[in-house]
Parts: structure tokens; sequence; C-alpha cells
């Protein structure tokens, strides 16, 4: 069963860091990814998971707080802190580490409010990490910021080398919204009203992770522009998108590009494969391991932003072959492909 779970924690690592790599070259990342992206980038989901998987390829982090320095102005801070509460991103201290590198090299006081206390530990342990897991030892000066949150890497250093999202790109529609309304929460509005064409303020609010009065506020003062209207049925108001010519303008000549929920597809993936990358260097046996297997791919099952968007498997049985959970998680990476 060993080999089984490590040929399947391998290979999973390959499918996201591939994922990380292509979404983020859509928006401007300096990198080598080749691929069409279809669906609509998130970046602060993407750097919940980057900093998560990013240890496991030192180029890809860096390039990717090179991008966030250089486009810091469309980051929304407040969201941010929004998916790493609401979901179970565990990069913690890596975000906070990076935020704190960010300010400095920026001089943006902003990124001061996602970094956390770090808790103060006499030991630092390597932040990078090869492919298999072993630590990536440092050599040298280490970079302060990520020392304090007891992480040990070279400093940072930012090349600007990233380009500026192009407002063409369907990936890039989160990013140009922003660019035209503000980094606030009618940006995740219009994108997901472009791509759905109806919803309501508890629906939009758990699909974009904010708080639904917020939503509810913004839609209220939307609706007043005359771009957005609603409809009431019983105690339900649902809103839409009432000028087809706005809404062909900000998606360009194509169709409205896929609307995914990133963070809440993200966040369960990320849970499960670090379950299964704990299990390989632990002493629990074969029964222990499976069950542990079921009961994360019944999270996964459960998933209400994996079953919009992966095709739906029936719900996982106790007792069964490890290699029968595995076969969930699997089936969820497809969504990154």
């Amino acid at each position: 069963m060993l080999s089984l779970l490590k040929d399947c924690r391998d290979s999973s690592l390959n499918t996201i860091l591939d994922f990380l790599w292509r979404q983020w070259s859509a928006v401007g990342v300096t990198g080598n990814a080749s691929g069409h992206v279809a669906r609509v980038v998130d970046p602060e989901a993407l750097f919940a998971l980057t900093c998560t998987f990013g240890r496991y390829d030192p180029r890809l982090f860096d390039e990717v707080l090179d991008w966030m320095a250089i486009h810091d102005r469309f980051v929304n801070i407040q969201r941010m802190k929004n998916v790493f509460s609401q979901s179970t991103f565990a990069g913690r201290s890596a975000m906070s580490a990076s935020t704190r590198a960010l300010q400095r090299a920026t001089g943006n006081a902003k990124w001061r409010l996602l970094a956390e206390d770090p808790i103060v530990s006499p030991n630092v342990t390597p932040f990078f990490l090869l492919p298999d897991g072993r630590p990536i030892p440092t050599r040298g000066k280490l970079d302060p910021d990520f020392k304090v949150y007891g992480l040990q890497r070279a400093p940072v250093n930012l090349r600007r080398l990233a380009r500026v999202f192009s407002p063409e790109d369907s990936a890039s529609l989160l990013l140009k919204l922003r660019a035209l309304l503000g980094v606030n929460a009618r940006s995740e509005i219009l994108l997901f009203l472009l791509c759905n064409r109806y919803g309501n303020s508890h629906e939009i609010a758990r699909h974009t992770h904010y708080f639904q009065k917020t939503i509810h506020d913004a839609l209220t003062d939307l609706e007043c522009s005359g771009y957005v209207e609603s409809t009431k049925t019983g105690r339900e108001r649902r809103f839409y998108m009432s000028s087809s010519e706005l809404s062909q303008a900000l998606i360009g000549g194509g169709p409205a590009p896929l609307w995914v929920d990133w963070p809440g597809i993200l966040a369960p993936i990320e849970t499960f494969w670090r379950s299964l990358d704990g299990s390989l260097g632990s002493e629990e046996d074969e029964r222990t391991v499976a069950s542990e297997l079921y009961f994360m791919s019944k999270r996964l099952a459960e998933s209400h932003a994996l079953r919009e968007n992966v095709a739906s498997s029936a719900t996982p049985k106790p007792n069964r072959p490890p290699q029968e959970y595995l076969r969930y998680f699997l089936d969820a990476l497809q969504v990154l492909k």
C-alpha cells in the first residue's frame, strides 16, 4: 500500500504544480507554462495554494512573490483574509512571512494586515523542499521575514520581471474588473453575474468568500446603476446583468468564461494531499490509513464547489480498499487540468 500512496502523492503534486504554473503564467508570472486557461484566475485562492505547494518549487514561489509585488494594487487583502479564515488552507506561516517580505520590498503597508503574529521558537526549519519532501538546506544569510516564522530560506530577491496581466485574456477578467471598478466586492459580484447570469446575495457571498451583508449592500448599489436588475420570487431576490452591451464589452467577443469557486475547490484538494503526504511518514497500519482516506474522500464528495465542477461519483463507503478512496482524489484533480 505504501507504494500506492507514494505514487498518488507524487503524481498529484506534479498535477498541482503544473496547474499553479499555468494559472499564474496566464496573468503574467514569468515562466514557460503553456496551454490555454479557460477559467478566470483567482489570485487570492492561487496564493493560498502556492503558500503550501510553492515550497516544492522555489522558482515558482519567488516568481509569484515577484508578480504580487508588481500587482499589489490589484490584490484584495480583505478577501485574502476571508479565504484563509473560511477555508482549510494550511500555509499561514508562509503567507505571513511572504507578506512581510512584500511590505519590505514595496513599502505598501497594506501587506501588514495579512501577517499574523509570529510564534517565537528556537527552531528554524528549511522552507523549501524537494519533490519527495526532503528539506533543501540553506547556507549563508537567511531572510529575516521568514526567519521570524521559523522558516529558513535565502533572502527574497524580487527581480520585477513579471508581466502586467493582459485585459484581453479571459483568464484575467477578475483583475480587469478590479482595474475598472476597484478592489472591492463589486468586481467579484459582476464576475459572478457575467458567468452565471443570476444569483442571490447568499449564493454570491458563499461563492465569492465575502460576508453576505457586504454582498447585499453592494448589490443594492449596483442596482441603482441600471446595469444590474433583480427579480423577486417569494422571499428570494435574484440579481442579473440587464445590459447585454456592457456584458459583451467586459467579456469581449467570445462566450462568458466558466465560473469556478477556486477557494472551495483548492482547499479540500490541499487538505487531502497533506493527509496523503502525512500518511507516508506515519507508522499507522493499513486499516487506519484506509479509514483516514475514507473520511478525506467523503469530504471531497461533500464539497459543493467540487460537485459543481467535477463529474459526480457515488458517496464513498467505509471499509473499502485504499485505492477506491484515492480514486475520488484523482477525479477531483481533473478540474485542475
